[in-house]
């Protein structure tokens, strides 16, 4: 049989009785890959398939495909020549159906464009991508969302793994071919679909060129409607709270630094859209940085001209985040407030984090220019000293100066909608050295300089504890300021805090830092230690060793105290992090924690989005961990072009 084709080119794909092997071929297919890119919605607890897959993602609704992007709107966005600022459309051909994709080139810039989804009822939102016609394939990325979001998600289509430049080794049977990326499963009843080209707005608005832009294929919209049976389980699952044991970290640079758009609410909320009904409970989402303040400040500074009035910057994007910083200033929009309301808005915890180090008090060269007039600058006194009497490049928990202008700051933050308050220990130690007043209050204790001991002498670790009593006294005082200020606040419920560690405790005591004492005095409410490698190495595979995990399970077991380890390196392939959240949970661990979480713009963000589900991840496992491959359409014809035979 032939696909049906309407007069809006929507392509109803069905099965037919095999006279169109191709057509059935892609409808069996698209039956087989929906359990492997669910991304947003499990069902509760049901049996699962021999494979290890849930069978609700074998959709029983028939796929509509919307293949002629000309009907997208604004009519004046789309051209059939050369043109800047607008889509290019061009005629295509798969196995199955014809249509008219659009694509924008590095300099288009083009607008936004809606596509009418003329569509009631929950579907599965697929986009067909196209990594390019001509070797060598390359990533690519398109920003979309329904006209019902709270912002824009970024779908990800990786290079092909393969050969060298990102070419598939099957690629002489297959040949280019259009890629199905999930976008996510919602109730489209008078909802449209918006696709944007993502582009870094470099140059001033009067600049002709400069603007870098992704190159974007876009061939296609795929709908599966969801049965009554699915919606509702949809719905239960979407209920469960015992999955959603996940906490993303998000620096909060990205509003600004490298100005993928011009500052505005709707592209901060864009930042915690994707986390809406995935495993994930919290946001850590940074508020401050030494002294530099990601929020409307009174007493700190901000990314702005007014604070850093350079002339030369170090890298492009240092000079996009002060003008990007400068305008959310001048427009009066405050990124920490418009964060926390979206956050709370889809029902995640929202926690601000204290960033302590690389920077953010005293930047490194060439950053120089960063520390003019700043808080290390005025007061080189209270910067932490070495061993041989040199001077450190953090400020020092060692004198209450320090340990109270940081609270101010924190009093200041906890005036915002937050749940909790989180010290980043892993950014960037040492922040207790051998200052003037551990020395002598060392001495007077114990009769012996520390400066002149040995790592083997028997008084070093009574070293090491000492001097962690200036953090656990900052520990102590962050608990009574967040709680007076929750008193009078009226909160029901405290702020939380939560500290990221080092990943054993020894090497925590090392640098200054006793997470046993805190959690034995109720100072933590959550801990993360950061990764088992030493020395906060992020490129190095995490908790490998159970002796690891252990250590950090059996001290805060029965305490109250929540445990989530944090998962690293960054962007891991999809089956490594189902095999590492299955050993943790097993091992006791109910909480993973994800820094810089790739919970978009990667090829392993739909895993990611669903790792909480521990049934799910056992399933699949006892299934012998079955391959998963993006469903694709194989592309017969592009223009005039015959890719049948496929030219370099």
């Amino acid at each position: 049989m032939n696909p049906k084709v309407e007069s809006d080119r929507r392509h109803l794909i069905t099965p037919g009785d095999g006279s169109e092997p191709g057509i059935r071929a892609l409808y069996f297919l698209i039956l087989a890959t929906a359990v492997l890119f669910p991304a947003c919605s499990q069902p509760a607890p049901v049996e699962t398939g021999e494979d290890g897959r849930l069978p609700i993602f074998h959709r029983t609704g028939t796929p509509i495909y919307f293949t002629d992007l000309s009907r997208a709107q604004p009519e004046s966005a789309l051209t059939r020549r050369e043109k800047r600022f607008a889509w290019r459309l061009i005629d295509y051909e798969t196995e199955a159906f014809k249509g008219s994709l659009v694509f924008a080139g590095e300099e288009a810039e083009a607008p936004d464009l809606t596509l009418g989804l003329d569509t009631a009822g929950v579907h599965d939102v697929y986009v067909g991508m196209f990594n390019t016609a001509w070797r060598p394939y390359q990533n690519m990325s398109v920003r979309a969302k329904l006209s019902g979001d709270a912002g824009f998600s970024t779908l990800f289509l990786p290079a092909p793994e393969g050969l060298a430049s990102g070419v598939p080794e099957d690629d002489t049977v297959r040949g280019p071919r259009i890629q199905e990326v999930y976008f996510k499963t919602a109730d489209l009843t008078g909802q449209d679909l918006i696709i944007r080209q993502p582009c870094q707005r470099v140059v001033p608005p009067d600049q002709e060129y400069g603007n870098f832009c992704e190159k974007v294929w876009v061939a296609y919209v795929k709908l599966v409607p969801l049965n009554p049976e699915e919606v509702e389980i949809l719905k239960q699952d979407r209920a469960r709270t015992d999955t959603r044991r996940l906490f993303g970290y998000n620096d909060s640079w990205a509003v600004a630094w490298g100005r993928a758009e011009p500052p505005s609410a709707e592209f901060v909320r864009s930042h915690l859209e994707p986390y809406r009904n995935t495993d994930f409970r919290r946001i850590y989402w940074d508020g401050i940085s030494g002294e530099v303040c990601n929020y409307f400040t009174r007493i700190g500074k901000m990314w702005t001209r007014e604070h850093y009035p350079l002339e030369d910057f170090v890298r492009k994007g240092d000079r996009l985040l002060i003008q990007s910083w400068t305008e959310y200033v001048e427009k009066g929009i405050d990124p920490l407030r418009v964060a926390a309301d979206a956050a709370h808005e889809m029902g995640l915890e929202f926690h601000v984090n204290y960033r302590l180090g690389w920077g953010p008090f005293y930047w490194p060269p060439p950053w120089e220019g960063f520390n003019r007039g700043g808080f290390a600058d005025r007061h080189p006194e209270w910067r932490t000293v070495r061993r041989d009497g040199t001077p450190g490049t953090a400020m020092s928990f060692a004198f209450p100066e320090v340990r109270d202008y940081m609270l101010s700051f924190v009093k200041e933050m906890a005036a915002y909608p937050i749940d909790g308050i989180a010290i980043l220990y892993n950014r960037q130690p040492p922040y207790i050295e051998y200052e003037a007043p551990l020395v002598e209050g060392f001495q007077t204790e114990f009769g012996k300089d520390p400066r002149e001991l040995d790592k083997q002498d028997p008084e070093w670790r009574d070293w090491l504890a000492y001097r962690s009593r200036a953090t656990t006294r900052f520990m102590r005082d962050l608990r009574r300021t967040l709680e007076e200020t929750a008193r009078e606040q009226g909160r029901d419920e405290p702020f939380e805090i939560t500290a990221w560690v080092f990943g054993s405790l020894e090497e925590n005591l090392e640098f200054g830092l006793d997470p046993q004492l805190w959690v034995r005095e109720r100072l933590v409410d959550t801990l993360i230690p950061y990764s088992s490698a030493k020395h906060l190495f992020s490129w190095q595979p995490s908790w490998e060793d159970p002796r690891d995990v252990s250590a950090w399970v059996s001290l805060t077991r029965g305490t109250g105290t929540k445990l989530a380890l944090n998962v690293m390196p960054r962007n891991l392939p999809v089956a490594e992090y189902r095999r590492k959240a299955n050993a943790l949970y097993g091992a006791g661990v109910e909480y993973l924690a994800f820094w810089d979480t790739v919970i978009q713009g990667s090829a392993s963000s739909l895993a990611l989005r669903r790792l909480g589900h521990a049934e799910e991840i056992a399933a699949w496992l006892k299934a012998g961990q079955p391959a998963e491959e993006l469903p694709f359409s194989r592309l017969r014809k592009l223009g005039d072009w015959d890719l049948s035979f496929f030219p370099e």
